[in-house]
């Protein structure tokens, strides 16, 4: 029964606990299977288990560690990678190893899971997004400078033209001025 709920599921692995107390019938249509159906199955207790079964050999306290558990855990480590960590490194693999351990049996551990990696994607595409950012604010800065220099410059040569363009109105001016004087004295020379 635990075979095909396994294989219908499409599951590798999972609490063999759980699927036998899902998969047992607790109601028919003629009325309850059992009287009392039985709550959901109590988690594994992952360092109970070590204790009992390490107890001469090991300690899970934090004053000393034992190469002796760290072959018994669940974090994959060759023996070359247990020979070269020192007592520190050998305490946080073992700690890791038990943390996987326990949220192995743990009902949302997968979702868990999945929403660590999800929201490891998001941080990186937030890394990602905020150093484009940076560059594109250090190029519109860059530009921002360029544009304002462009437009000083512009300023000043509409600022020279509008001089060289009130020296040539003058001069127009002054050349009608003339023009006038010289035709006004034509006419009074012709009459």
């Amino acid at each position: 029964m635990c075979v095909e709920l396994i294989k219908a599921r499409g599951l590798r692995s999972v609490n063999l606990r759980q699927v036998i107390a899902e998969g047992y019938l607790i109601r028919s249509p003629s009325g309850p299977l059992r009287p009392n159906p039985s709550p959901f199955v109590d988690s594994f207790d992952i360092h109970a288990y070590f204790m009992q079964k390490y107890r001469s050999t090991c300690s899970l306290q934090h004053d000393q560690s034992s190469r002796e558990m760290l072959r018994h855990c669940l974090f994959s480590a060759n023996a070359q990678q247990s020979e070269c960590l020192d007592d520190l490194g050998i305490k946080d693999l073992v700690n890791q190893s038990l943390f996987q351990a326990i949220n192995a049996n743990n009902f949302n551990y997968a979702r868990i899971k999945r929403l660590k990696r999800a929201y490891m994607k998001m941080e990186v595409k937030r890394v990602e997004l905020e150093e484009a950012l940076k560059s594109l604010n250090s190029s519109m800065m860059e530009q921002e400078a360029q544009h304002k220099a462009e437009l000083t410059a512009w300023d000043t040569k509409h600022k020279e033209l509008q001089e060289d363009l009130r020296a040539q109105t003058e001069k127009i001016q002054a050349l009608e001025g003339k023009n006038e004087e010289l035709e006004s004295e034509n006419q009074r020379l012709r009459a």
